[in-house]
């Protein structure tokens, strides 16, 4: 692997964390400091459901990722699992509430680019397949958009 390689792999690397649980419940912190209540709300909520659908479904649907991961418990199990993809999931819900809540054509663009990007850096790192993301997204734009439309925080 040359150098141009590693740095690159470095860089997918760096950018899917940006779809990780910390960036999330970093977000969510910061809109219960600044007392908006009803999107860290919604936030949560979405967060728990991006994560649990999707166990849900790999409980009852195993596809291996791209790149095997070995797995020796059920946990593990879930976790081997690529379909249906949660960075994927939780991005795109995070791009809908956020476009939803601040209202802002450019933002908008950005956010859903960003989604876009980190769920292509799952494949480009072997983690999961077309299939698995076109379903997370899809996933994760309808938990956005039942949250938004039918919570009453």
């Amino acid at each position: 692997m040359g150098f141009t390689e590693v740095m690159l792999r470095r860089y997918m690397r760096d950018i899917t964390s940006l779809g990780s649980i910390v960036v999330s419940g970093l977000l969510i912190v910061y809109f219960y400091l600044t007392r908006q209540w009803r999107i860290a709300n919604i936030l949560v909520l979405g967060s728990v459901m991006c994560v649990a659908i999707p166990a849900v479904i790999r409980k009852v649907y195993f596809k291996k990722r791209p790149r095997t991961q070995e797995y020796h418990s059920s946990l593990e199990k879930l976790d081997a699992s690529s379909f249906p993809s949660v960075h994927a999931t939780r991005s795109f819900f995070f791009a809908y509430s956020l476009s939803y809540y601040f209202q802002n054509e450019i933002l908008s663009i950005f956010f859903f680019a960003l989604a876009a990007l980190i769920s292509y850096t799952r494949i480009y790192l072997k983690k999961h397949d077309w299939v698995d993301i076109t379903v997370g997204v899809i996933l994760g734009v309808i938990i956005g958009a039942l949250l938004h439309f039918f919570t009453m925080f």
